[in-house]
């Protein structure tokens, strides 16, 4: 029987989910964590229960922008299959579009059952962040661009990030697989400044930074350039005004993921200083393709 853990079953469910990590103790008391504050739902550690025994274990996140996370499940591989198609086809029916799962280098060996039911592995996700141990004059720009907010321009601003996502090379499977509103309601914050950039009028480019748990950070949910503004050094002078203006609010670092396949944006990041501290292996499922 497939069904969500009880409140006294939820600490045995998720201890037998991450039983191989390294990390198993701190992982169980941050999922626990996140479903007393409710951003994580119970409904949503499954478990497949024969009798008195638990046969097998998932855990996955709705998100924001019609989006679901998934961890890798754990048990018995026939009992992986039914909790993986039973929240898929849950999850189709509710109008979720993109599943994806992170997973870090310990975690790849899990994936097998993900592979079995829909999912790709696609690129690794890279973690970069920036201290911003510059002074603001070091971070004066060329000032060719005016810089419009998204609150005070919204037309302009959607219509300029619909063209930065033309020939993009940041998670190129994405694409088409959402609405623009969804895709803006994945990046929402606790507080966002997002931008539109103007080169001689036109617009060129955004930018989008929020704030998160972190009073003292910065996530550059996403940075883009339309194409034919490509190749002249917008997106150094974008960043530019990104790290800026994080300096301007006393914020102690910025930090952004790219595609590892992004070889022109990851070269563009370590050449403004930012360093990378962390990846996870990616995998995309979408699951308006499912029967």
């Amino acid at each position: 029987m497939i069904r969500s853990a009880s409140l006294n079953e939820r600490e045995e469910a998720l201890r037998f989910l991450f039983q191989h990590s390294s990390e198993q103790e701190q992982r169980i008391t941050a999922a626990l964590s996140l479903m007393s504050s409710g951003e994580l739902s119970p409904d949503e550690l499954l478990i497949l229960h024969d009798d008195f025994t638990m046969r097998a274990v998932l855990l996955f996140q709705t998100l924001p922008g019609a989006a679901v996370l998934f961890w890798p499940p754990m048990g018995e591989d026939q009992g992986q299959d039914l909790l993986l198609q039973h929240s898929r086809s849950w999850l189709h029916e509710e109008g979720r579009k993109v599943a994806q799962a992170l997973f870090d280098e310990e975690e790849r060996a899990l994936d097998a059952s993900l592979i079995r039911n829909g999912f790709q592995h696609v690129s690794v996700l890279w973690y970069l962040r920036h201290f911003l141990h510059l002074s603001v004059s070091e971070l004066k720009s060329k000032d060719r661009l005016t810089i419009l907010t998204a609150h005070d321009h919204h037309e302009l601003f959607v219509s300029t990030i619909q063209k930065t996502y033309g020939q993009t090379l940041d998670f190129p499977e994405l694409n088409n697989r959402r609405t623009l509103e969804e895709i803006l309601q994945g990046h929402q914050g606790e507080e966002n400044i997002w931008w539109v950039a103007l080169l001689q009028n036109e617009p060129v480019g955004v930018a989008l930074m929020t704030a998160h748990q972190n009073p003292d950070c910065w996530e550059l949910e996403y940075m883009g350039v339309t194409p034919q503004a490509r190749g002249q050094g917008i997106g150094r002078e974008i960043l530019t005004k990104v790290l800026l203006e994080a300096k301007t609010a006393e914020m102690m670092e910025v930090n952004l993921t790219v595609d590892q396949r992004n070889t022109p944006a990851r070269s563009l990041y370590r050449s403004m200083g930012f360093e990378p501290f962390d990846s996870r292996e990616v995998y995309l499922s979408f699951l308006q393709e499912d029967g």
